[in-house]
């Protein structure tokens, strides 16, 4: 279960991260200044 629930996690801030490169302004400077660095440490591919 904990398996299912960290994927779930990496896979919806992947998708997060996905829909705010698509948008057009500046897209790739807001996600860098959204993004958790926690999240960042416990993402594993």
């Amino acid at each position: 279960m904990q398996d299912v629930n960290k994927f779930m996690k990496s896979f919806e801030m992947t998708q997060k991260m996905m829909k705010q490169m698509n948008n057009k302004k500046g897209g790739m400077k807001n996600m860098m200044r959204n993004l958790n660095m926690n999240d960042l440490k416990n993402f594993k591919i």
